[in-house]
């Protein structure tokens, strides 16, 4: 096999930003095609600036990526670096406003505000659960910064439904081994209580559910030649780096897939709060787009054989979207 460089899923745009170049910080804007969103990192360089002035900055530099582009969300960050000659990727994001909210513009509102980060959970209920029931732990106030974190990692687990109880629970073991620095026993109990929520929703759900029709699916188009993974990674680029880790395994017959499809955990996110399911894909050893084209058709297919639908409109810059998808994956035992 072929190796074949990942494609691309993203375009950088130049473009000015005084505010930020007043204050010393770099700018990258990127357009996202497949996921019909601008990003805007604003890097500050040295000095952390107060976060109201942060905030500023922020509002100000994603005002003008609205005004090049107000067809898209923009999702912006602030981010940190201890001098300008450290390498951007190595920089700390600050989260100036809190754990579970971020900045961007909202194309349909025209709007610049706060949007809660996806795999957070408030108190709105969840689309997919019955009513009065949605997901959350009990009040978590006054909680320390390690155990909070940790609490999103188990309640990431939970809703996602890929692992087990005995898994979370040797997973939240392992990083208090590894020194996280949490409080074990608040987050066992809250875990426990978490996972008894989700098993009273589960029986309110179908006895086929949309996960359910996703994961026979994904075996059909590997019989098929497609490598279909769930929860890639984080983003699009660890999508893409899982999908070269698993057609560069010596398990794998060169030609066995002629094509890939992956979602990654932020589009899990995004389904749980009732907003579908997106789907990137493409060919494997080609950069010709009637290949991608084929292998989109036949994944579109699959989908619809077992009764998931999409509007998908063949074209290869638009990722494959189920927008009734209801994430519900039961907890396995």
């Amino acid at each position: 096999m072929t190796d074949t460089p990942p494609p691309s899923f993203f375009k950088f745009i130049d473009l000015a930003f005084p505010p930020a170049e007043r204050m010393g910080a770099k700018t990258q804007l990127y357009h996202s095609p497949h996921q019909s969103l601008y990003g805007l990192r604003v890097i500050f360089m040295g000095r952390r600036p107060a976060n109201a002035e942060i905030d500023r900055v922020l509002r100000e530099c994603t005002a003008l990526a609205a005004a090049h582009d107000a067809n898209f969300d923009i999702f912006a960050s602030a981010e940190l670096l201890p001098d300008a000659c450290t390498d951007l990727n190595a920089s700390q994001v600050l989260n100036i406003h809190g754990r579970s909210h971020f900045l961007c513009f909202d194309c349909k509102t025209g709007v610049i505000g706060l949007r809660r980060i996806p795999g957070t959970r408030d108190p709105a209920p969840d689309p997919c659960l019955p009513d009065g029931d949605e997901p959350g732990e009990p009040d978590e106030a006054d909680l320390d910064d390690g155990t909070e974190d940790m609490l999103t990692d188990v309640a990431e687990a939970i809703w996602y439904g890929f692992d087990s109880p005995a898994e979370i629970d040797a997973m939240i073991d392992s990083a208090a081994e590894e020194g996280a620095g949490f409080d074990v026993q608040k987050v066992k109990a809250i875990t426990a209580e978490a996972l008894a929520k989700k098993r009273r929703a589960e029986a309110g759900w179908p006895e086929t559910t949309d996960c359910d029709r996703l994961d026979r699916a994904f075996a059909r188009l590997h019989e098929r030649g497609i490598l279909a993974l769930q929860c890639a990674g984080n983003t699009l680029d660890d999508g893409m780096q899982w999908v070269n880790e698993q057609l560069a395994d010596e398990r794998v017959d060169d030609g066995q897939y002629i094509g890939f499809c992956f979602f990654h955990s932020q589009d899990i996110d995004r389904a749980l709060d009732g907003e579908g399911l997106y789907l990137a894909f493409g060919p494997v050893d080609s950069d010709e787009d009637k290949d991608a084209m084929a292998v989109g058709h036949k994944v579109c297919e699959a989908l619809r054989h077992e009764g998931l639908q999409t509007p998908w409109n063949g074209s290869v810059e638009t990722r494959i979207d189920l927008p009734g998808f209801c994430w519900q994956r039961r907890t396995p035992d």
